[in-house]
């Protein structure tokens, strides 16, 4: 092989990882979570990868660990994160329960092995709205989510970011 050839090479090498590289950052994206309440799903400082076009075209699906922006219209501005890692629990048209500790989606009991510790909170009913999702943090008694009117019900169009595939930290699927 003479010099010209391996150049050659290496430049279309050179070329087709750049193109590589730039799909995946647009594509993809990679995080920091910071905070408690998806412990112990995802732990404080864990590196998440995103995907950032699953919900371009689709819904969500129940239990996927999605990025939220933060609504600030409802929330003190001096927040430290314009985003938040949740999980989703009720879709549009669903209805959601918490009675005695535990949490219903359109009458039926959800068995949720992924939550920290059994959940400690008041009996609340949700009816989410059509282009609205509801989500909740597995740290149920430490999540700042949809049951709070500081979050509430997350837009679809507007502040669902992206979906968590994969904890980098802890080198597993989410």
């Amino acid at each position: 092989m003479n010099l010209k050839t391996i150049l050659s090479s290496l430049i279309k090498l050179f070329v087709a990882s750049l193109i590589l590289f730039v799909l995946f950052f647009k594509t993809f994206d990679i995080t920091i979570v910071k905070g408690f309440s998806m412990n112990n799903t995802i732990d404080n400082e864990d590196v998440v990868l995103l995907d950032m076009y699953t919900y371009q075209d689709k819904l969500p699906d129940y239990e996927d660990v999605v990025i939220i922006k933060r609504n600030y219209s409802n929330i003190d501005n001096s927040s430290k994160s314009k985003y938040l890692i949740k999980r989703v629990i009720g879709l549009p048209h669903d209805k959601i329960d918490i009675s005695n500790n535990r949490l219903y989606r359109n009458n039926k009991l959800i068995c949720e092995s992924y939550i920290k510790e059994p959940m400690e909170c008041g009996n609340m009913t949700f009816y989410i709205p059509k282009g609205k999702i509801f989500v909740m943090g597995d740290n149920r008694n430490d999540s700042l989510d949809s049951r709070s009117n500081k979050i509430g019900f997350i837009d679809i169009d507007h502040q669902l970011y992206a979906k968590a595939i994969y904890d980098i930290s802890q080198n597993k699927r989410i």
